[in-house]
C-alpha cells in the first residue's frame, strides 16, 4: 500500500476513534441503572431523564457544531469534542445525585456532534476512491463502541459481584460498579484527544481559510505527487461554485429553493429514519427488556450478543460499499430492519 494511501487510512481511522467514544457512551449507560435505581432512589421517568439528557445536549450541540467547526476548523473542533467527552465520563463516574449525573449526561452529549463531524473530515480529506470505506469507518467504530460498551459493562457487574482482591483494591464493588462503568469512558476519549493532535487539518477548510500552501502539504502525504496540483484546483473551484460566502440567513434561504428541496427531503428523512426505529433508546434500557422478558440472569450478555451480531452486519456493509454503492445498501438496510420491527 502506497505511504499517501496508508496515510488516508491512518488519519481517517483516528478520526473515526469519536465513532467509538460515542458507541461506548451510548451504551454504558444501560448497565448502570440497577445501581443508580437503588442508590438515587430513581423512578422509572428520572431513569429516563438520565438516559435522554445526551440527547438534549446532542440538540443543543448541532445549533453552534457548523459555526464553530467553520471558525476554528475541523481538528480544533474534533479535540474540543474529545475534551468534552473526557469531562461528561469523568463527572458521570463521580456524580452524586440524579441532578449532577443528568447535567453531566448532557454535557456529554454535546459530544454526540463527533459523528457529523468525523464523517466531514474523512469526506473532505479521503481520496475519492476509498471515500465510502473511511467515512464508513466512522460507522464501524460506533458499533465496535456498542459491542465493547455492553461487553465492559458485563464484566465490571460480575467483578463488582465477585469482588476479587485486585479489583476490591482499586474500588471496583457491587456499589462502586456503575461509576466504573461510566468512568472507563475517560481512558478512550483521552487517547483520541492526544491522538487528534496527529492529523492534520483539512485541506478544504485550509483552503477556503486561504492556507493554500498548508493545503498542498496536507494534500501531498495523501495523494501522489502529479494529483496534488489537480486536487488543490479542483477543491477551489468546487468552493468557488459553492456558497460559502452567504449568510446562514441566505443559506436557509437558500436551502429551501426549489433546486435543494429534494435533496433537503431526503437528507431530514434520512436523519429521521435511524432514530425512528427506536434502537438508542432501546441500547439504553435493553438489559431492563431483556429483564422482563425473563432472562434476568444474562441480560448484560445478552446485550453483549445483539451488539456483535450489528458489528457483523456492518462489517459486511463496508466490504462490499464500494462495491455495490450506498442505495442498495441503504434500501436493504432499511427494508430488514423494517422487516424486524413488523414481527
Amino acid at each position: 500500500m502506497p505511504l499517501h494511501t496508508r496515510n488516508a487510512h491512518f488519519y481517517s481511522l483516528i478520526v473515526a476513534l469519536g465513532g467509538f467514544v460515542f458507541g461506548l457512551d451510548l451504551v454504558l449507560i444501560a448497565g448502570t441503572f440497577d445501581y443508580t435505581e437503588v442508590q438515587f432512589y430513581l423512578s422509572p421517568g428520572q431513569k429516563g431523564l438520565i438516559a435522554s439528557a445526551p440527547g438534549w445536549g446532542a440538540l443543543i450541540g448541532l445549533l453552534f457544531a457548523g459555526g464553530i467547526c467553520d471558525r476554528v476548523g475541523r481538528k480544533k473542533a474534533l479535540l474540543l469534542i474529545a475534551s468534552i467527552y473526557s469531562i461528561s465520563a469523568l463527572g458521570s463516574a463521580l456524580s452524586g445525585g440524579l441532578w449532577s449525573l443528568f447535567f453531566f449526561r448532557l454535557i456529554g452529549g454535546l459530544a454526540f456532534t463527533s459523528l457529523s463531524l468525523a464523517s466531514m473530515y474523512i469526506g473532505e480529506m479521503a481520496p475519492a476512491s476509498i471515500r465510502g470505506k473511511l467515512v464508513g469507518a466512522n460507522q464501524l467504530n460506533i458499533v465496535i463502541g456498542l459491542f465493547a460498551g455492553s461487553g465492559l459493562n458485563y464484566l465490571i457487574a460480575n467483578l463488582g459481584q465477585s469482588t476479587p482482591d485486585w479489583a476490591a483494591a482499586i474500588m471496583l464493588t457491587e456499589q462502586t460498579a456503575w461509576r466504573w462503568m461510566l468512568g472507563v469512558e475517560t481512558i478512550p476519549a483521552v487517547l483520541w484527544f492526544l491522538l487528534l493532535l496527529k492529523v492534520p487539518e483539512s485541506p478544504r477548510w485550509l483552503i477556503l481559510n486561504g492556507q493554500s500552501e498548508q493545503a498542498r502539504s496536507v494534500i501531498s502525504k495523501l495523494s501522489p505527487a502529479d494529483q496534488v496540483g489537480p486536487q488543490l484546483d479542483e477543491i477551489a473551484l468546487n468552493l468557488k461554485d459553492t456558497d460559502h460566502h452567504l449568510s446562514y440567513a441566505e443559506q436557509a434561504k437558500l436551502l429551501i429553493s426549489p433546486k435543494l428541496r429534494v435533496a433537503l427531503a431526503v437528507g431530514l428523512i434520512l436523519a429521521v429514519v435511524q432514530p425512528w426505529t427506536g434502537m438508542n433508546a432501546i441500547q439504553s434500557f435493553m438489559p431492563q427488556i431483556f429483564e422482563y422478558a425473563g432472562r434476568g440472569e444474562t441480560k448484560l450478555y445478552d446485550q453483549m450478543i445483539v451488539n456483535l451480531i450489528g458489528l457483523f452486519f456492518t462489517l459486511i456493509a463496508l466490504l462490499v460499499i464500494d462495491r455495490i454503492g450506498r442505495r442498495i445498501i441503504l434500501i436493504g438496510g432499511l427494508s430488514t430492519c423494517a422487516l424486524g420491527l413488523g414481527i
